[in-house]
């Protein structure tokens, strides 16, 4: 068997059956009540795909690091603030989530309401140097570099990456390991601090989908020279000057997505001609002033 496809089963634990699948290649348990996987994990010496989206594992044991065949290793959960469960994944984004964002704008931009979390990673992910799409990973509160050095550096193949809970401190770091990510299509940060990306000395040329989540007091230079950006979403950003400048460079730009992106008093000036070249535009707030 190289294919299981558990989505939505009423599991509430991993079944350990599944680590002598020894030729199995993808594995999704989505949408189910595993809160764990065994150290067995590590029997899968063919794994590509492992699939956790909407469980309940926040920690991965430390044999999964020997999977070194993992292309995809796909990890989250939602939780409502107020009530702290689960809710469905098509009602959950918080600027990550890019599906139905034109018909679901309410979810899809209120920060105080949802959470998106991921799972706790350490500087071992860089073993899994074949790994294409990543997340969403909870970055290690660390004062040392090590996660980024030695763990998220290393995996220079990503085609998407989401980060979550980056703090003000790591922000070089950050940009170092973004700097070596050439084949990078999409990539969402989340932070509850203030954004310093201007760092990032070789930004990813074929990025087609850039979220960033928290305060940036103005768009990082290299931005405006991803020619491949379709799709740009700001979220608490608190922008400190009108972006359209930035903008208007970005030829393949589709989508634009935006809320409580602009600071008191900062009014987006958007030409006629740029609005209707945008297949959709979202804005949380009356600052959007056409000419």
């Amino acid at each position: 068997m190289n294919v299981l496809e558990l989505n939505g089963t009423p599991l509430e634990t991993f079944p350990e059956a599944i680590t002598k699948l020894f030729l199995l290649r993808y594995l999704s348990l989505r949408n189910t009540r595993i809160s764990s996987l065994p150290a067995s994990i590590g029997n899968l010496h063919h794994l590509e795909t492992l699939d956790l989206k909407l469980t309940r594992v926040t920690e991965l044991p430390s044999e999964i690091y020997k999977l070194y065949k993992l292309h995809h290793l796909l990890i989250s959960q939602y939780k409502d603030h107020e009530t702290g469960s689960r809710i469905p994944l098509e009602t959950a984004s918080c600027g990550i989530k890019w599906k139905n964002y034109h018909n679901n704008l309410t979810h899809v931009t209120k920060l105080d309401i949802f959470r998106v979390q991921g799972f706790i990673a350490t500087s071992a992910i860089g073993c899994l140097v074949s790994l294409q799409k990543l997340g969403i990973v909870e970055v290690p509160n660390e004062e040392q570099s090590d996660f980024f050095e030695k763990g998220l550096g290393m995996l220079t193949q990503l085609r998407r990456l989401c980060l979550v809970n980056l703090q003000n401190h790591q922000w070089s770091a950050l940009c170092s390991s973004i700097s070596k990510m050439s084949y990078l299509r999409s990539l969402s940060l989340n932070t509850s601090g203030k954004f310093d990306l201007q760092d990032v000395k070789s930004p990813p040329a074929l990025l087609e989908r850039l979220c960033l989540v928290g305060e940036l007091d103005k768009l990082p230079s290299w931005l405006c020279s991803l020619k491949n950006l379709k799709v740009l979403k700001l979220v608490g950003s608190r922008l400190k000057e009108d972006p359209i400048l930035c903008l208007e460079k970005l030829q393949s730009l589709e989508v634009i997505g935006l809320y409580d992106a602009l600071d008191d008093g900062v009014t987006m000036r958007m030409s006629s001609a740029f609005y209707d070249r945008i297949q959709w535009f979202i804005m949380g707030e009356r600052k959007l002033q056409l000419y």
